[in-house]
């Protein structure tokens, strides 16, 4: 019995382990990033490098429209989840928008790359509620969507879902930071092997004050997991 017990704990521990890993390790590498590369001038700073900057999003071409409420911007992701019961959210479809923009500071202008970049922004628009049961029906929304290429297929009779759109927009003011190439005629700031372009509209400091919070959520987490039931499991034993 004491055998079946102790496999019990140690198959729980995994799971929590291999849960929150990926998470947690994503979160420390990018917190460790950020903290070691101090923003600069986009004037001022050499090329080929893991470079930051904090800049005011510029316009030299044609707005996009986001997908939710078709709002003037620069840069777009939509993301819904759908509840799959007790509170057990999925998500259906993501979509972020992928035209490079402009960053300006008062040295000069960059060109943005967004593809394959880690976005920490906050959400400017909503549909539904990830917490209320009485959330409106959003069937005519998904199927909008649908019909715009966002979703892959048309969802039918949905449960309840959450459709968060967020977006970057003329005149912003932007935390960016990846790996700087030499171009004309804007230097060019994007994602590099293991280490995605980095996006925030909340600032340096802030966003490593939020990263902390996570870090800290997800090891506490860990520890619980690993400390209660083994606490248990020695009283039984």
């Amino acid at each position: 019995m004491h055998f079946i017990f102790l496999f019990l704990y140690f198959a729980f521990v995994s799971g929590v382990v291999l849960f929150t890993i990926a998470p947690l390790r994503r979160r420390l590498i990018t917190w460790h990033r950020i903290w070691h590369v101090r923003p600069l001038l986009i004037a001022e700073t050499p090329h080929l490098r893991d470079a930051a900057f904090l800049g005011a999003i510029q316009v030299e071409s044609c707005l996009l429209g986001s997908p939710l409420t078709a709002t003037p911007c620069v840069w777009w992701q939509l993301t819904i989840k759908e509840d799959r019961g007790r509170n057990y959210w999925i998500t259906l479809g993501q979509r972020t928008s992928s035209v490079p923009f402009l960053v300006q500071d008062t040295s000069g202008t960059l060109v943005v790359d967004p593809r394959k970049s880690t976005p920490y922004l906050r959400t400017k628009a909503s549909a539904g509620d990830p917490v209320l049961w009485n959330a409106p029906d959003l069937s005519e929304t998904l199927l909008h969507l649908s019909q715009a290429g966002i979703l892959d297929k048309k969802w039918l009779n949905p449960r309840r879902v959450w459709i968060r759109e967020r977006y970057l927009v003329p005149n912003d003011m932007i935390y960016v930071q990846g790996w700087l190439v030499d171009a004309l005629p804007h230097s060019r700031l994007s994602s590099f092997t293991k280490a995605p372009l980095i996006i925030s509209d909340v600032g340096r400091s802030p966003l490593l004050s939020d990263l902390g919070v996570q870090i800290a959520s997800l090891s506490f987490l860990i520890g619980i997991s690993i400390i209660c039931p083994g606490l248990l499991l020695w009283g039984f034993w």
